[in-house]
C-alpha cells in the first residue's frame, strides 16, 4: 500500500482477462489481471488509461499500477512513462455549488456541503498524490 492509501502492485503483467463496458459507462471493467503472478480481480479501467493497458500487456519490461479499490488511478510503463487519471478540477466546484443550490430541498444542501467538508482531508492527500506524478513527468488523462 502506497503512502496515499492505493493498492501498489510492480511487475510484469502477463494476463488481462475479459473486459466489459456498459453503455454510457466511462470505464472498462476487466474481470482480472495478472502481475508478476499476482491476480487481481474486478478491476475498472477509466477508458482514458485503457490503451495503456494494452501497451502494458505487449511490454516485456515490468510496470506499476496504482489501484484504489477496485478502480485503476495510475500505470507506469517499463519505459518509465506515468499516465494517471487525477480528480476532475470541476468535480468540487460541481459538488459545492449543487450544495448551496439544494439548501432549500429540507436542508439537504447542508447535508451535501457537510460531506464535502469531511472529504477535505482526502482532497489534500489526493492533491499531493497528483503532484507527485506531475514531478515525475506524470501526465492526467482527466485534466
Amino acid at each position: 500500500m502506497s503512502d496515499y492509501g492505493l493498492d501498489v502492485y510492480e511487475g510484469n503483467l502477463t494476463l488481462v482477462g475479459s473486459s466489459s463496458k456498459e453503455k454510457g459507462a466511462e470505464y472498462w471493467k476487466y474481470d482480472l489481471m495478472e502481475i508478476s503472478g499476482k491476480v487481481i480481480h474486478n478491476v475498472g479501467v477509466p477508458e482514458k488509461l485503457n490503451n495503456y493497458i494494452s501497451t502494458a500487456l505487449a511490454d516485456e519490461g515490468d510496470i506499476k499500477l496504482e489501484i484504489s479499490g477496485t478502480l485503476l488511478k495510475s500505470i507506469e510503463l517499463s519505459n518509465g512513462r506515468i499516465y494517471f487519471f487525477g480528480p476532475g478540477k470541476n468535480s468540487l466546484r460541481n459538488w459545492i455549488l449543487l450544495g448551496i443550490v439544494t439548501i432549500p430541498l429540507y436542508g439537504l444542501g447542508f447535508i451535501i456541503l457537510l460531506l464535502i467538508l469531511g472529504t477535505m482531508g482526502n482532497r489534500k492527500r489526493t492533491k499531493g498524490w497528483v503532484a507527485e506524478k506531475t514531478a515525475k513527468g506524470g501526465i492526467d488523462l482527466n485534466p
